[in-house]
This record gives C-alpha cells, sequence and structure tokens, in this order.
C-alpha cells in the first residue's frame, strides 16, 4: 500500500463566512495579532464544523500535535453559528451554541479568551471573548463564567474531566483533548464530540476507530504545503522534511543494570495494587531511573539541584518497613539494589555527560541555531547555567518539554534521551528540522538480563512506529470515508481497507503491540497499569515549625500517622508545620505546628499537599496561565530568594538589620510575613532592590522594578482569595454538597483566573487520631491517601 498517495478531494468549510474561512483569510487574532495557520488547520476547522451538523464524533490527528486546535474548534461552532443566524435575520446576535472544552491544560482558556476577528475592511477586532463567554465546572458541578458579566450564561465551558459533563444539559459539542484521562467516556454521552490527538501511535486511536470517524494529515499532506506562505512555524519545519538522528552511547554496565529495574519494576507496581503508598514509592523509583538514564552532565552538578541520589536511594529504602508482603520483603528492597548498581554504573560523570558535550560541538560547528531540550524546567535551567560558562557553547538554545510550545523551531534539537510516553509528540512536532537524541547502546550480548535494555533500539521501533500510524490514519482511503461520511459527497476512494492494519502491509515497521516506553508488565492493553510518569506536586518552601522560617528539605523525617474523618489519613511530619483551620473565628491559621495538633482540629490541604499554602498555589495557577505567567515566575524567583535570605542570616532580625542599612525601614515582623508567604511582598520597588542588594542577587536587582509589577499584578488576587478561603475550606471538605456556593467572581480579568480554580484545589479534613509513624522519606510525608488501604504496619 503507497502511504504516500494523496485524496483526490477538497474538505470545505460547513460555515462560508465562518471560523475556517476567517482562518484562510487570516482574520483570527490572537490578542489583535494574526494567528499563523495552514490549510491543514482550516481542514480540520471544517471538519469539526460538519461534525457538529452531523452530530457525530469525530477524531482529529493534527499534523502540528502542539496546534490549539481544541481552543479554535470551541470558537470555530460559535464564529459559524453567528455566520448563519446573521445570514437569516440580517442582526448581529451571540451564539446559541454551547461547546464543552475537556482539558487540564491552562493555556487553552486563556488562549480562548484571547481570541478575535478581525473585521475584513480593517476597521476593528471583534473579540470572541464579549459574545461567546467562557466559564469553568468546579469539583462542586457549579460552572462560573469568566468575565465581569456572568449574568447572560455561558458559550464555552472549561472542564478537566468527561465526568464532569455528565450533569451538564444543552451541550451542542465536546472537544477532547484525548491525553485527557477518560477521555474515550465522551463516546458515551450521546453528543458529538471531536476528540484531539497529539500522538498519532496514541494506543486509543485503532481501538475508537471502531465506534468514530478517526483521520490525520501524513507526509502527502505536509509536501502539498511545504511551499505555502505563512505557515505557522512548526509546521513549516516539518513541512520541509524533519528528520532524526540517534547518537549512540556505548556502555555495558548502564545497560544491564537498567534491564534489571526495567524487568523487576512491573513486579513491584503490580506486588501493591490498590496502594497508594506502593504507587508513589513506585513513581519515585521510577524517575530516579529515567533520572540516571537521561542524565547528561556530572552527577555532582545533578544532586547540587536535587539532592544526592544515595539519599534517594536511603529513602526508598527506608520505606519498605511501611508496605506489607512481598513489597516489604521483596521487590521494594530488589529495585532499591538496582538502583543503586545503576546509579554506580553511570558513575560521577556519566556516559552521556562527554556524549553530549561532542555533539553540541559538533552540531555547532554546522549550524547556528541549536536547541537543549530538556525533560524539566529544572534540568533546563541547570543545563542553561552549565553550558552558559562555555563561551562556545552558551549559544545553544535550553528549554524543557514542557516550554517547546513557546519555542521558535530550531535548526537542530538535541534530547538526551527517550522523552516520557506523554511527550512523544516531541519526536514529530516540528522543534527542529533535525532531531538529535542520545540513547544508551549495550557494548557486547547482555549475561544479566534476558531482554536486555536498548535506548537506542528502543527508539527506532517507537519513531517507526509512529511514522507508520501517522501514515495509516492519514492514507486517502480514510480522509475519503470521513468526507463522505460528514458531508454527503460520494465516495471518490474505494474503501476495502479494516480498521486495524494487517502487520503485513507494513514490513519495515510493524506496528508495536505496546509502547517502548512503558516496563514489562505495567501496560494493560489500553494502558499503564499505574501511571508511574505522573509526579506529585511539588511542596511549598519548608518551614520551621515554631516560626515558619523556610529550611532546607530533609531527606528523612519523624513523622506522626494522622487519620482524618472518613478514614483518608496522612503521614506528616512531626517537627513540620500545616495550615490548620480555626472554625470559631473562620480563619486560617499558617505555618502552625503538627506537633500541637489534636481531635478535632481541622486541617486545610491544597493539591492533598499539607504542605503547600495559599501563596504557593496562587503561584502555580499563575504561572499556567499565559497572562500571568511572567508575574508568576518572578514571583516564584521572589520566595526563592526571601528563603535563602533568611538561611544565610539566620533570624529575622538580622535580615531586617541588613535592609534598614540600605534605607529600609520594616519591621521583622513585616519581613516576617514576606517570608513565609502570609502576604505576598512589599509595594515599594525600593524595597524590592534593597532585599536584591543585601542577598547579591543580580536577577532580582536587575528586575527589581519588574517584580515589584508582579507583587502588585497578583496582591489583589492573593487578598481576595485569602479573604474569602475560610468559606471556601467550609464547604468544601468532606460534607460539600454541589450548589451551595455562590459563583465566585473573577480573581484576574486578563485571565480569567477565578477562585474555582483554588477551590478545586482545597481539603478541609478533621484530625480523629494521631499516632507515630517513626522515621520516614520526606518524599511521601504530607500527602492525602485513601482509607481503602493504609499500607501502614499496625
Amino acid at each position: 500500500m503507497d502511504f504516500s498517495l494523496r485524496w483526490p478531494g477538497t474538505i470545505r468549510p460547513h460555515a462560508v463566512p465562518g471560523l475556517a474561512t476567517c482562518l484562510q483569510e487570516h482574520r483570527l487574532c490572537r490578542d489583535g495579532v494574526p494567528i499563523p495557520v495552514s490549510r491543514l488547520d482550516v481542514e480540520a476547522l471544517s471538519l469539526a464544523e460538519w461534525t457538529v451538523a452531523r452530530g457525530r464524533v469525530l477524531v482529529l490527528c493534527p499534523a502540528d500535535p502542539l496546534a490549539p486546535i481544541a481552543e479554535l474548534i470551541a470558537a470555530a461552532v460559535h464564529v459559524a453559528d453567528m455566520s448563519q443566524q446573521y445570514a437569516a435575520t440580517g442582526i448581529p446576535a451571540g451564539s446559541k451554541r454551547r461547546v464543552a472544552v475537556v482539558t487540564s491544560d491552562f493555556h487553552a482558556r486563556g488562549l480562548y479568551r484571547g481570541l478575535g476577528v478581525r473585521d475584513p475592511r480593517g476597521r476593528g477586532l471583534a473579540t470572541l471573548r464579549d459574545v461567546v463567554p467562557a466559564a469553568t465546572v468546579g469539583r462542586d458541578g457549579i460552572v462560573r463564567v469568566l468575565g465581569r458579566d456572568g449574568g447572560h450564561g455561558w458559550s464555552t465551558v472549561f472542564a478537566g474531566s468527561v465526568g464532569d459533563l455528565a450533569t451538564m444539559h444543552g451541550i451542542d459539542l465536546a472537544v477532547v483533548e484525548l491525553a485527557t484521562p477518560g477521555s474515550e467516556a465522551v463516546l458515551d454521552l450521546g453528543i458529538p464530540a471531536v476528540l484531539v490527538a497529539r500522538d498519532p501511535a496514541d494506543y486509543r486511536l485503532l481501538r475508537l476507530a471502531e465506534r468514530a470517524l478517526v483521520v490525520g494529515w501524513g507526509h502527502a499532506d505536509l509536501d502539498r504545503i511545504k511551499d505555502d506562505n505563512g505557515l505557522p512555524p512548526r509546521l513549516a519545519a516539518r513541512a520541509k522534511g524533519a528528520t532524526w538522528e540517534l547518537v549512540p552511547v556505548a556502555s555495558q554496565s548502564v545497560c544491564e543494570n537498567a534491564a534489571l529495574f526495567w524487568q523487576d519494576v512491573g513486579a513491584l507496581v503490580r506486588s501493591g495494587r490498590g496502594s497508594t503508598l506502593t504507587n508513589e514509592l513506585s513513581r519515585l523509583a521510577f524517575g530516579l531511573f529515567h533520572d540516571l538514564i537521561g542524565l547528561a552532565l556530572p552527577l555532582a552538578a545533578f544532586e547540587a539541584m536535587t539532592e544526592p541520589v544515595r539519599v534517594r536511594l536511603s529513602a526508598i529504602a527506608s520505606a519498605a518497613r511501611l508496605t506489607h508482603g512481598e513489597t516489604k520483603d521483596l521487590y521494594l528492597p530488589m529495585v532499591e539494589v538496582e538502583l543503586r548498581d545503576l546509579a554506580s554504573a553511570v558513575g560521577e560523570f556519566p556516559p552521556k555527560s562527554d556524549a553530549l558535550i561532542q555533539t553540541l560541538g559538533r552540531l555547532l560547528d554546522d549550524h547556528r541555531d541549536v536547541m537543549l531540550v530538556a525533560r524539566t524546567a529544572a534540568l533546563a535551567r541547570l543545563y542553561g547555567s552549565r553550558l552558559g560558562e562555555d563561551r562556545v557553547l552558551r549559544r545553544i538554545r535550553v528549554t524543557s518539554l514542557g516550554a517547546i510550545q513557546g519555542e521558535a523551531p530550531a535548526e537542530v534539537a538535541v534530547l538526551t534521551g527517550m522523552a516520557p510516553s506523554w511527550a512523544r509528540w516531541v519526536y514529530r512536532c516540528g522543534v527542529a528540522r533535525r532531531v538529535v537524541i542520545l540513547a544508551y547502546v549495550p557494548e557486547g550480548p547482555l549475561e544479566s538480563a534476558a531482554n536486555g535494555f536498548n535506548e537506542a533500539e528502543m527508539l527506532r521501533r517507537l519513531l517507526a512506529d509512529q511514522t507508520a500510524r501517522e501514515a495509516w490514519f492519514a492514507r486517502p482511503s480514510v480522509r475519503d470515508r470521513v468526507w463522505s461520511e460528514l458531508s454527503g459527497e460520494a465516495r471518490r476512494v474505494p474503501d476495502d481497507d479494516a480498521f486495524s492494519p494487517p502487520v503485513d502491509e507494513l514490513v519495515e515497521s510493524p506496528f508495536l503491540q505496546s509502547p517502548v516506553e512503558v516496563p514489562p508488565g505495567l501496560w494493560d492493553g489500553t494502558g499503564w497499569f499505574a501511571p508511574l510518569e505522573s509526579g506529585a506536586t511539588s511542596p511549598g518552601i519548608a518551614t520551621d515549625p515554631a516560626t515558619g522560617e523556610p529550611t532546607s528539605t530533609p531527606a528523612t523525617v519523624n513523622a506522626v500517622k494522622v487519620i482524618f474523618d472518613g478514614g483518608t489519613w496522612a503521614l506528616l511530619d512531626a517537627s513540620g508545620v500545616v495550615t490548620r483551620f480555626r472554625a470559631g473565628s473562620g480563619t486560617a491559621q499558617p505555618a502552625y505546628p503538627v506537633s500541637g495538633l489534636a481531635e478535632g482540629d481541622q486541617v486545610l490541604f491544597f493539591d492533598g499537599d499539607s504542605r503547600k499554602d495559599l501563596l504557593a498555589k496562587v503561584i502555580e495557577v499563575t504561572e499556567e496561565v499565559p497572562e500571568l505567567a511572567v508575574a508568576g515566575a518572578w514571583l516564584s524567583h521572589w520566595r526563592r530568594v526571601l528563603a535563602t535570605a533568611y538561611g544565610q542570616f539566620g533570624s529575622y532580625a538580622k535580615f531586617t538589620s541588613a535592609l534598614a542599612r540600605e534605607g529600609c525601614s520594616v519591621q521583622p515582623q513585616t519581613v516576617r510575613l514576606w517570608v513565609i508567604g502570609k502576604t505576598i511582598g512589599p509595594d515599594d520597588e525600593d524595597d524590592v532592590r534593597r532585599v536584591a542588594v543585601v542577598t547579591k542577587d543580580e536577577s532580582l536587582l536587575t528586575a527589581h522594578r519588574e517584580v515589584c509589577r508582579a507583587i502588585r499584578s497578583l496582591r489583589g488576587a492573593h487578598v481576595r482569595l485569602g479573604q474569602r478561603l475560610s468559606d471556601m475550606a467550609r464547604r468544601v471538605g468532606p460534607a460539600a454538597a454541589a450548589g451551595r456556593i455562590a459563583s465566585d467572581e473573577v480573581v484576574d480579568e486578563r485571565s480569567g483566573l477565578t477562585a474555582a480554580d483554588f477551590l478545586d484545589s482545597i481539603d478541609l479534613l478533621t484530625v480523629s487520631s494521631i499516632e507515630p509513624a517513626g522515621i520516614v522519606p520526606y518524599v511521601i510525608v504530607g500527602r492525602l491517601k485513601t482509607a481503602e488501604r493504609s499500607d501502614f504496619n499496625d
């Protein structure tokens, strides 16, 4: 079968004029700037319009996996409806349609609210949020309209799961990111739906093809647009012929020890099925494994950013006694030993460290624009700092998987290892014309494990599988079938293909039966047996129990087991602090010592984590909202500077005295409130500058005015949330009832940030009993666990 053939038909918009035609005419803008689009984007939007009109379910595999397709589809439905109304009546009016967008990405909501359509005569811009308001649905089931005037209802609601839509009525279309957990349940709602798949090798697609229309765009489509003007940069990079290269890094010992862990981690997870504690420890082990396999800088530099690998290993070992059965006696000790041996094999100077420097130097000889893509933002900062010390390598751009969407494509992008399964789109997103990946290979036969661990071979199979699946969903007969069923036009291409591809038709790259990124025994045929790649929410700044001062994070702590009404429980640092809720006065009391908790006390949890405070949550959310991302990032830096400063000076009095010598007149108590996050910071930009001077922080000193603007920008949100925190906490605990909370106003008008964004994160729990737990790893304290299985050895 020739997958390079082009479909002879043409996909046309359902509504003329509509959003698809606005895209064609480049009249769609974001924040007043025209959005670069391709003919492929127009085709996707057109198919979505037809899907609504025909009441069908469609799955799209866009050529650019990071394109804002979900947001544009929502806008397309509304523009089409308004156009039809205007054509029929001659009177401009809002959309009568209701669209639900299911995604966990805050960027989607911010982008949607920034969309507008430019008048064809250039006389102005009509912002969609004024005529088709957005809304969010909270954990309590209440829909809250974003904007100053929520009395006119909503047009597009953003939800975190398909389950949120079950009790909502009158939805004309659901747009669902396939990566959202439980996304396939939208097929059972009986409403038109469009699912957006970033990865054509997503294993749910073949199953969805049996119940829905599935269509993609492949090599032949990229070839027909490669000479178009104004293509989105990433798509232009793909259309010009993006390639990938594997750089083999030979290490027999790394591959052998990695193979042992790879074979045994599945047994660890299965031994603790249903145990939240075992799942957390398995994620900790899996995260350390990937840190070691992808490490391409000296171990000492990496440990300076996190904590020593030996400490992380000791934490896993000490946690074994909190589990039971084979998990305690066999699998955790076995995995801990295997990781210890892997760390020893990787060594102080990992083989990938030299390979990375050599590869980057070689690439810079031939290319002007080279980008290094790290797994996390923290690793990106570390690599950027290391490369910045070299006068040649400092030319290299450094970013992370989560930040690629905002980066301009490079000539070459370098990854230090295999990407996690949730980010497989990185290989085909157009991040660069050429993607180079460092991959371990054995030097000879592996004797210690039957299947071995050959990272380069795993990547070859993954990339071949991804290419084959993209071609399968983009073949002409698929496009023809989808267009015929939606438009009613006659078929142009004979359709004798099965839903699933026969293996013998793909001789060069047969479809894999399970993803190569998933260790044996952890793939159940449809997804991960346990989501080892999901990381826990980062805690806030660790604080001293008596004063709330920041302290360094220990590897292990003396803990108590706190059981709450309803059976949920948590291990808390006995010398740590929590946010206690005072029912009598209706106020939250931050930095309350765990040692002072008693039966009947109420404790606030943000995102199921007792260590996170309100300000940390405000910053976390705002960093995900485009309009507030800069302010949130500066506030994160501000808090880190304050925490470091207290550690340097040792007391608030000494910190305040140092500020006073620079002309600052604030009192020690004011400084303390800044540091622990009770207040967000000073109003006076000179005080921000003084903090920069006494802490010798050049970044803060250079940007002190911008940091002060960030403080002022988010102060209102922080204050308003703090004022209503007690009311929120009273109503969203175990006795929460939908409808008891009135709709909250928008906390920040620019982004549509509402109190509901924080409401969904809060639990208020009443202490039932407290008992000693002994020494435990710090990484497992503070997190709520279910009552089903405590894993605690009585």
